[in-house]
């Protein structure tokens, strides 16, 4: 499956699911603020799962990454967190360390922006990166997420990546 067909496949679930779950989750008594956080805390957890492509100086190779996340969300919409990484490109296994910072819209869209380091695997070089992505949160319950995410990294010295994905979370 190419990458572009991917990502439309991961946004098109969010269009399906999101009315559904937003009507049944936010009745007019329901426990989300205005920013759509859920009052149950301002903690959450996710794991993620992702694929896509990395193009470094013309050459394109695809890449998998799975990861845990970390976000503390403010009342405001804000939120900043921690990410650890490990991506698979052209069979070298490369950890990520990020600090991601977003903003969550009421409706469930996230925009996010996240400095990081890139530890390489092998005779590769490690480098420092930028992410800037967005993500749709579904809420499944009070508590659980899913959230289809597509984003960009710009890889130190040039190169850059796409990855698109899901994260399943839980807010506590």
């Amino acid at each position: 499956m190419s990458f572009i067909r991917y990502v439309m496949v991961l946004l098109s679930l969010g269009r399906v699911a999101v009315p559904a779950a937003h009507a049944a989750e936010q009745p007019a008594d329901s426990a989300h603020s205005e920013s759509g956080h859920s009052e149950s805390g301002h903690s959450h957890l996710a794991a993620f799962l992702g694929a896509g492509e990395e193009d470094i100086e013309g050459h394109q190779a695809s890449a998998k990454a799975i990861g845990i996340i970390y976000e503390y969300r403010f009342p405001s919409g804000w939120d900043i967190g921690a990410v650890l990484e490990r991506l698979e490109v052209d069979g070298h296994e490369n950890t990520i360390a990020l600090i991601p910072a977003g903003y969550h819209f009421s409706n469930g869209l996230r925009l996010f922006a996240a400095p990081g380091y890139l530890v390489a695997s092998g005779s590769a070089k490690d480098k420092w990166l930028f992410r800037a992505g967005i993500s749709y949160e579904i809420h499944i319950s009070e508590r659980w997420t899913m959230a289809p995410e597509v984003f960009k990294e710009f890889l130190e010295g040039g190169g850059d990546a796409w990855i698109a994905g899901v994260a399943i979370g839980y807010g506590f």
